[in-house]
């Protein structure tokens, strides 16, 4: 199929040493049953044959557009990518990963029937070394807490260009971190009830997610809820409050785990760092 000179979809795909599931995500993505949609796949780096991939099914899809790069992260990867696309909307696709074929089609139709939706997202079929499906409501100070969407979700990209894109300041969540920032900016989100994108589980847990160490962790959380300070305080989420309802959870002997802060707060306030700093506090 010829490339359109204005196609609505950007595909942005960045690889890192993913031969092993490269063309099953490509695969995926060229089965779709809308195929008005451009692909920028960029390679960063890559020591494996994952280049070489890249190059023969661009040879077979006009659609593909091959770019490679030195090493250095996926989120600049992405970002560089991005400058080059052309579509009203774009979708950030790992090359490990995969779409329903109806993914482009029902996103799409969903954006182009509503200008105020900003990101349309769909549940989630996790496969790999975990096979379930992830659904959630979005509800905004649950999402506030955790990231409910992945990052493979399509994109009205005069909403990205608003934001000013990726938070290269970051080195984790920018996905979370741009979707907050559509919301700031009047965005709204819209979620399909069925599991339209397929996200791999890594046997050997090599994913980013996986690798990231607990510092990292909390240096990227601590950034993202300082950027957003003021929605944040806006629906109720202090920083003393949230500190006090651990403390609260400790002392009834009830399980803060289960909590909607847990995994907020646990990453970021490490708790046993500031227990005294709450003591002087009080």
């Amino acid at each position: 199929m010829k490339p359109s000179s204005n196609p609505l979809i950007s595909v942005i795909i960045p690889c890192f040493n993913t031969a092993q599931y490269l063309p099953e995500t490509l695969d995926s993505l060229f089965s779709q049953t809308l195929q008005n949609f451009e692909v920028i796949a960029i390679d960063d780096g890559s020591t494996d044959n994952t280049l070489n991939i890249l190059y023969r099914y661009q040879e077979k899809y006009q659609q593909l557009t091959v770019m490679s790069q030195e090493n250095s992260y996926c989120m600049i990867a992405r970002m560089n990518a991005i400058k080059h696309a052309k579509g009203k909307y774009l979708v950030c696709l790992d090359s490990d990963d995969k779409l329903h074929p109806e993914f482009l089609k029902k996103c799409s139709s969903i954006a182009e029937n509503d200008e105020t939706v900003a990101i349309v997202c769909s549940d989630v079929q996790l496969f790999g070394a975990k096979n379930q499906t992830w659904c959630r409501q979005f509800e905004i100070k649950d999402f506030l807490l955790e990231n409910s969407i992945c990052i493979t979700s399509l994109i009205r990209k005069s909403f990205f260009d608003m934001t000013g894109g990726f938070d290269t300041n970051l080195e984790m969540y920018e996905d979370w971190d741009l979707y907050i920032s559509i919301l700031e900016l009047g965005g709204t989100i819209y979620r399909i009830p069925e599991p339209l994108f397929f996200y791999r589980q890594r046997e050997d847990s090599s994913s980013i997610c996986n690798t990231a160490t607990e510092q990292k962790k909390s240096d990227s959380l601590l950034k993202l809820y300082n950027k957003h300070y003021d929605l944040y305080c806006k629906n109720g989420l202090f920083f003393h409050d949230m500190i006090g309802i651990y403390q609260k959870y400790r002392k009834e002997n009830i399980s803060y785990y289960n909590m909607p802060l847990r995994r907020l707060f646990y990453k970021i306030f490490k708790p046993k760092k500031y227990q005294e700093i709450y003591k002087n506090i009080n």
